[in-house]
């Protein structure tokens, strides 16, 4: 069975590459991947993070699912295989421009740059009923400013008005807030271990003095 096993073990072999395959001359990422690539970053929307913010207390994302984020990334990972004329023209994600009379809030930039970006702010929906991402558009870099799932932007009377959410915590606040319950929890239970014992050697001593 051994020699079997050694057998088969000899007959995996790695796959030769196409000897048709223009060499990469040992490169990671040869130069003809890197134009492709360019090319492709220039054609298609991009995304940027560099002015989002979460800290606006109407978009500070206290409300949102795990599963919200999983149709905010799948939206994202659609829109990028697009170009920009064809994602401003998909209906199924009503991309439109902002309306700055009937906000709740203005962008969080800076007089100059807004000024600057007014004629190039977007909204698209990231899936029926939630919620909306906000941003602006130069090239084709879409950056985003607001990720709005309540749709507080534009806040409908009929839906409750303006939704306030308290804002969530990350990975290292929840593992903080629970190494804290677990202190003040084992706090509690050595003061009642030192009263326990105070109360067992009471006890002894009345135990001793009793029999003397």
């Amino acid at each position: 069975m051994a020699k079997e096993r050694r057998k088969n073990k000899r007959k995996i072999c790695i796959p030769k590459a196409d000897p048709n395959t223009p060499s990469s001359n040992g490169v990671f990422f040869p130069e003809n991947a890197k134009e492709n690539l360019k090319e492709y970053n220039q054609k298609y929307v991009l995304f940027s993070w560099k002015f989002f913010d979460r800290w606006e207390h109407l978009f500070n994302l206290g409300s949102a699912e795990k599963e919200w984020y999983i149709n905010l990334v799948d939206t994202l990972k659609s829109i990028s295989c697009m170009k920009v004329s064809e994602f401003k023209g998909q209906r199924s994600l009503r991309v439109h421009s902002h309306k700055w009379d009937e906000v709740s809030k203005r962008y969080p930039l800076g007089s100059d740059l807004l000024q600057q970006i007014e004629q190039d702010t977007l909204q698209f929906a990231i899936s029926k009923a939630s919620g909306r991402v906000h941003g602006f558009v130069i090239d084709n870099v879409f950056y985003i400013v607001w990720l709005d799932k309540e749709h507080n932007l534009y806040p409908m009377q009929r839906h409750g008005g303006l939704t306030y959410c308290d804002y969530p915590k990350d990975c290292y606040e929840c593992l903080e807030d629970k190494y804290n319950s677990l202190k003040n929890k084992y706090d509690e239970l050595s003061k009642e271990h030192e009263e326990l014992f105070n109360e067992y050697c009471h006890l002894l001593d009345g135990k001793s003095n009793s029999s003397a």
